[in-house]
């Protein structure tokens, strides 16, 4: 496989490296020389991608112009240090047209989302390079476009994130010569959707009780009241927070996590009727607007016999 590019320093094109290269394909490569030389020049060949050829800056510009590959060829320095000529090529030319390499600044705008949400990237935009004919006509037909990805599921939090971008795309016509330069870090702050604040009353939130391990291995008997009356929920929370969180909540998202609990220390290891202060686990940005329940909560220990 060859590869035509520009001479180094000579305005560059459609042949630039790394954006959208043509190449041609050398079907019969016969050279004159020493055996040892020849399997030399085989084996360089087999561990070379391509051989880059230099191309005269006085090609003119956008304009189709002929190659003698044999020609370009017998004067590469991988010949030459070897002491090898051509004696048959096929093809014997290429055809080539080289373009001013120019650069263009290309705002990033994000992968469809569902939802409005408020997203900045740093930077906001980057660089891409590509002949200047190519460029001015896809910004002309507004095709040159640079995409941050963003998965659904890295804005399931409300409130500012900040994310690393895996990666951007390019998206001109397929065949494009244009390409992004280097490797840009991008990151993103991500603003949830402007919603109004709603309040919701559970019925009955799920109850748990959370004990330390040391009281774990002691084999505890925890009953927990509240109005005296044993639970397994909390009956009766109301809640607050942005409208979107609170419509899926009603609508029983399981993805939502809402529980109450008391959680038991280790030094609470002979509790007769003492009253807990509830906690809740809500999702992000809602909150408990319910006057401060309490529990009562009694812990005996099973006394273990010799």
């Amino acid at each position: 496989m060859i590869t035509v590019v520009p001479e180094s320093g000579m305005p560059a094109g459609s042949q630039q490296p790394g954006a959208g290269l043509d190449s041609v394909t050398i079907r019969v490569f016969s050279v004159s020389g020493p055996n040892l030389r020849a399997d030399d020049l085989a084996k360089l060949l087999r561990n070379t991608k391509a051989l880059i050829l230099p191309v005269s800056r006085d090609i003119e510009l956008n304009r189709e112009t002929s190659l003698d590959l044999s020609l370009l060829i017998s004067e590469l320095p991988e010949l030459r240090e070897l002491g090898l000529s051509i004696r048959r090529i096929e093809p014997q030319s290429v055809k080539v047209k080289v373009d001013t390499l120019q650069t263009r600044e290309v705002p990033i705008t994000a992968s469809p989302l569902e939802g409005k949400f408020d997203i900045t990237f740093i930077p906001d935009r980057v660089t891409v390079r590509g002949p200047a004919r190519e460029l001015a006509q896809l910004q002309e037909m507004q095709a040159l476009g640079i995409t941050g990805n963003i998965a659904q599921s890295q804005l399931r939090l409300v409130g500012t994130e900040s994310l690393e971008i895996p990666s951007v795309t390019l998206s001109p016509p397929p065949g494009s010569r244009v390409i992004i330069v280097g490797q840009p870090t991008v990151k993103a702050v991500v603003k949830a959707p402007v919603t109004k604040i709603r309040r919701y009353t559970l019925p009955a939130v799920p109850f748990y009780v959370m004990t330390h391990s040391a009281l774990n291995d002691r084999r505890p008997e925890i009953s927990v009241t509240y109005n005296d009356r044993s639970i397994t929920t909390m009956p009766t929370v109301e809640i607050e927070g942005p409208s979107a969180i609170i419509d899926r909540i009603e609508g029983r998202d399981t993805s939502l996590i809402l529980k109450a609990f008391v959680e038991l220390r280790s030094e609470d290891t002979a509790l007769a009727g003492v009253e807990r202060r509830v906690e809740f686990e809500l999702p992000p940005g809602v909150t408990v607007v319910s006057p401060e329940r309490t529990v009562k909560v009694t812990v005996k220990l099973t006394v273990k016999t010799p």
